[in-house]
């Protein structure tokens, strides 16, 4: 089964970086809808996961 991977760089000043909750938020979000794999990552070894079924 193919996944979507969404791959973000985040901004040097994590104060000011909005960016990572939200795109965990999508990732979860295009789980659920497509009923796909979803792995989010911010380029630096960061990474989330979510599957259909996660909740």
């Amino acid at each position: 089964m193919p996944n979507i991977t969404i791959e973000i760089e985040p901004s040097d000043d994590p104060d000011r970086d909005k960016a990572w909750p939200i795109t965990l938020a999508t990732g979860e979000y295009l789980a659920k809808v497509l009923g796909m794999p979803v792995t989010v990552a911010d380029g630096y070894g960061t990474a989330r996961d979510f599957g259909p079924g996660d909740s």
